[in-house]
C-alpha cells in the first residue's frame, strides 16, 4: 500500500480532477437551457398537428365571440380577416373563420373602448343594464368554451400564448363575479339603484374586450396560420 502511494502520479490525478471540473462547469448551463430547448423543439415539431389543432380552436371561438358583438361602428368594422392554416403545409391546412375586427391595426385595439362606452351611454339606465347581463352571459359562455379547450391535456410543455388565454378566462371570471356583487337582481328590484350607471362594469367589460383582441392578435402572430384582409363592404 505505501509503495502504491509512493508510485502514484498525483500530478496525473490533480490533472484529472482539474479537468473534470471544467467540463462539469461547461456542461451544467447545457444541461440547464441549450438540451431542454432543443427537446422542447423537438416535441413541438413531432406535435406540430395537435398544436395548430388546439390554437385553431381557440382562434375558432374568440372569432366567433367578435363577431357577435353588439359593439358596431363603421370605422372598427372597415376590414374583415380570412384567417386559414398555413399553405405551406397543405397537409394540415385548413379555413378556420373569419372575423370582422383587423386585429393587426393598431387604431381598432385602440378604439375599441370608446366604442363600448359610447354604446351605453346612448341607452336608458335598464336598456343598458338589460344588455349588460346578455352581455355577461356571453361571456361566461365564452370563457366555458375556452377553458374546455385549454384544460385539454397538452403533449407538449405549456407556451406563452396559453397562458394569456388562461389570464383572459380569470379576467373574464372576476368580471361575473364583480357584477353579481355590484348588480344583485334582487336589490335593483327593491331600490333606485336600477336608474344608476353602470360605468364601473361597462369599463370592465371594455377592458376585457380589448384583451381579447389582444390574445387573438397573439395567436395570428404564430407561423402556423395566414391571413387575408379585405375591405367590408
Amino acid at each position: 500500500m505505501n509503495t502504491f502511494f509512493t508510485n502514484f502520479d498525483w500530478n496525473s490525478f490533480w490533472m484529472n480532477i482539474l479537468v473534470g471540473l471544467i467540463f462539469l462547469m461547461i456542461s451544467i448551463p447545457i444541461a440547464i437551457k441549450v438540451i431542454p430547448y432543443y427537446i422542447l423543439k423537438l416535441i413541438k415539431a413531432r406535435n406540430k398537428k395537435y398544436i395548430v389543432r388546439k390554437l385553431s380552436y381557440l382562434m375558432m371561438e374568440i372569432c366567433e365571440y367578435l363577431n357577435e358583438s353588439p359593439y358596431e361602428d363603421e370605422e372598427l368594422n372597415q376590414e374583415e380577416l380570412a384567417i386559414s392554416t398555413s399553405k405551406q403545409d397543405l397537409k394540415t391546412y385548413r379555413f378556420i373563420n373569419l372575423v370582422d375586427l383587423n386585429v393587426f391595426n393598431q387604431m381598432v385595439r385602440l378604439k375599441i373602448h370608446p366604442v363600448i362606452l359610447d354604446h351605453y351611454t346612448k341607452l336608458n339606465p335598464d336598456e343598458s343594464f338589460q344588455q349588460l347581463i346578455a352581455e355577461r352571459d356571453r361571456l361566461r359562455s365564452f370563457r366555458t368554451l375556452l377553458e374546455n379547450i385549454i384544460d385539454i391535456p397538452a403533449l407538449y410543455p405549456g407556451d406563452e400564448i396559453l397562458s394569456e388565454v388562461s389570464e383572459l378566462c380569470l379576467d373574464i371570471r372576476s368580471f361575473e363575479i364583480s357584477f353579481k356583487y355590484n348588480n344583485s337582481m334582487e336589490d335593483l328590484l327593491l331600490s333606485d339603484l336600477a336608474k344608476r350607471n353602470h360605468h364601473l362594469e361597462i369599463g370592465e367589460l371594455a377592458d376585457i374586450y380589448k384583451k381579447i383582441i389582444h390574445v387573438l392578435h397573439k395567436l395570428l402572430e404564430q407561423n402556423y396560420f395566414e391571413v387575408e384582409i379585405t375591405k367590408n363592404i
